[in-house]
């Protein structure tokens, strides 16, 4: 295991070198998510690796079969009045169906150097029907962000590549082992939205051994690498376009509503990949096992159950499974299955007691530590009272769901899942709300627009 170092004034550690993703065996089944039912092919039908299994729809990217297999059940998913599916395919054992690991090198193809404005509409239907997407926090919908951009002028580009946990660096692993492929994506999408301004946001104090390779591969490019701070929860979209470009984003809404194109650098090097012909990427990913104080840097493939992916590692039991930023828990179910568009980071928990919460002390930690400055401890109040009028003035719409309040809250009050319940109560009046003018922003002091 390598030694993590740090420099003076650096509040995070790295590992001396950058980690070597395992590949973990395929599993028995893999389980994807499709739109519906009825876009599912028939149950027993081979697809080969890359073959589109749910075509790409308005606004949404295929489903692609990420190895030869055989199509299992299919079982049809209703949830809101949204009909989803969800099938399982059965790995080849015929030797197609090779376990992930690192794509071998291949001959790229670099015409897309000379797309424009003009191909947009086609390069997103080509990004689309590749399985090319990302829907992470870091990394909101990237296919409807490119739809949108089609609609509205997009001048910034940013790929974030900070790691919101110090102890998981898969985002500045992925830019130090593919950073052509990183750049490539980048300069694609630059071109086909015109924007004038295109940066890789990195922390600050990164050791050499970890960014040298994308800084030579940047350097006299228009793209630009731009070192940041890296404060939880600087990588959330809301604080990272506030940051870099000064412009207000609700949390929620997509960057291209303030002319900015925001992706992490996993999503980038996906489409540099299509972009240059070459075979998609298995998933990479990171397991935390908090117990042990142990991670463990895997690739697996698309549609992997994450019970699958843990039996193959020596983790803590019994345990939690989160998702994403640890502090926003977001727990999984052990049936849960790794996607290509979601979270790369899962946190191995020992159970938790019961905690019984203690009557609010009015110390105010949970505000002075609230990056958008909301009233958090008003909100759990508006909450019990379902009051949307007053959480609303205390900041509902501007809170990201990071967690922090959660964290610093002295009576172990559940804050977050206050807020959360506010949120869905009030979702139809916030989109109406939305539509409208002088709304509140990210960043705004509560009452104020």
């Amino acid at each position: 295991m390598s030694t993590a170092v740090a420099k003076p004034g650096q509040t995070t550690w790295w590992p001396a070198t950058v980690p070597t993703f395992t590949p973990i065996a395929l599993p028995p089944v893999l389980r994807l998510a499709i739109d519906s039912a009825a876009a599912a092919p028939p149950e027993g039908q081979m697809v080969a690796a890359g073959e589109a299994i749910s075509p790409a729809a308005a606004a949404r990217t295929a489903v692609v079969a990420p190895c030869r297999a055989r199509v299992g059940q299919v079982t049809r998913i209703e949830s809101s009045g949204v009909v989803l599916a969800r099938i399982e395919l059965v790995p080849a054992l015929d030797g197609d169906a090779s376990v992930p690991g690192a794509a071998v090198a291949n001959a790229s193809d670099e015409s897309f150097r000379g797309a424009s404005t003009a191909d947009f509409g086609p390069w997103i239907d080509r990004l689309g029907n590749a399985g090319v997407n990302a829907a992470r926090i870091a990394s909101p919908d990237l296919i409807g962000q490119l739809n949108m951009a089609l609609r509205r002028p997009v001048d910034t580009v940013i790929c974030g590549a900070l790691d919101s946990d110090p102890t998981m660096r898969v985002q500045g692993a992925l830019c130090a082992t593919y950073p052509e492929d990183l750049e490539a994506g980048l300069t694609l999408l630059a071109k086909c939205c015109g924007a004038s301004r295109v940066c890789v946001v990195i922390e600050a104090w990164s050791p050499a051994a970890w960014t040298a390779p994308l800084r030579k591969v940047l350097r006299g490019g228009p793209i630009k690498p731009v070192e940041l701070a890296n404060d939880y929860p600087q990588s959330d979209p809301s604080l990272m376009l506030y940051t870099i470009t000064r412009r207000r984003l609700r949390p929620g809404r997509l960057p291209v509503e303030r002319a900015t194109l925001l992706l992490d650098a996993a999503a980038a090097i996906g489409v540099g990949r299509a972009a240059r012909g070459r075979p998609a990427l298995p998933v990479h990913m990171a397991v935390r096992d908090r117990s042990a104080g142990m991670s463990h840097y895997l690739t697996t493939m698309d549609g992997t159950p994450l019970d699958h992916i843990l039996a193959a590692l020596p983790v803590s039991r019994p345990h939690i499974l989160r998702g994403g930023d640890l502090l926003r828990d977001r727990r999984l179910a052990r049936d849960a299955a790794m996607a290509v568009a979601g979270e790369r980071i899962i946190h191995v928990c020992p159970p938790e007691a019961i905690v019984n919460p203690e009557p609010c002390i009015r110390c105010a930690w949970c505000m002075e530590s609230c990056p958008t400055r909301v009233h958090p401890a008003m909100l759990l109040e508006a909450a019990q009272e379902n009051d949307l009028a007053r959480a609303r003035w205390a900041g509902l719409d501007a809170c990201i769901e990071c967690g922090i309040c959660v964290h610093v809250c002295a009576s172990q009050l559940p804050i977050l899942d206050g807020i959360r319940q506010l949120k869905r109560r009030g979702q139809p009046a916030a989109i109406q709300q939305d539509r409208g003018s002088g709304s509140k922003v990210s960043g705004d002091p509560p009452g104020q627009a």
